[in-house]
């Protein structure tokens, strides 16, 4: 009962009719994307930022067709997951080998796959991305230059504008593992 009250109540904030802003007389200002099911709105940016889209959108357009842009767009993450978690091993360990082997690894985890491929889930393929450079960042401020501290905020940057709710997971890692 108290789920379903929770869930009418937030209802009742969002417009019924198209996109537009919640809580019209200002406390709180986001564009609302409405579901054509029950009218529900949901927040538009709030965890899962439109700008994760824009690579697929540009593949869309240089393609010609969704299709092309998708698979050239499944194609990029797959890499760029691969080659993050290849030079920031490369980094800690100095070995080739180990940098091929945990980039597969990871790469090739079911879980990469399940996300990316059954959930075409893209804010949580770009996390498999920036995870490695945040670990990678924190290693640095932790066992050798706490200078690097950028390279932890880029990582967790990343993290953030692609799926805030992965992130907070994440983060907690972060600051558990070391």
């Amino acid at each position: 009962m108290f789920d379903y009250f929770t869930l009418f109540a937030w209802a009742s904030l969002y417009p019924s009719r198209g996109m537009g802003w919640a809580f019209p007389y200002g406390s709180c200002r986001r564009k609302l994307f409405e579901f054509k099911s029950w009218s529900f709105g949901y927040p538009q940016n709030l965890f899962y930022p439109l700008i994760t889209m824009l690579p697929e959108v540009l593949l869309h357009i240089i393609f010609g067709n969704a299709y092309g842009g998708y698979l050239a767009f499944i194609s990029l993450i797959f890499f760029s997951t691969f080659m993050s978690m290849y030079i920031c091993t490369l980094k800690i360990t100095k070995s080739r080998f180990i940098g091929l082997l945990s980039s597969a690894l990871y790469g090739f985890s079911h879980f990469a796959i399940s996300i990316t491929l059954f959930y075409r889930s893209f804010g949580g393929s770009f996390i498999f991305i920036f995870m490695p450079i945040a670990f990678y960042g924190m290693y640095q401020i932790a066992l050798k230059d706490h200078k690097k501290w950028w390279i932890m905020s880029l990582g967790v940057a990343g993290l953030i504008l692609c799926d805030l709710p992965d992130a907070v997971v994440v983060v907690l890692m972060l600051v558990f593992s070391f």
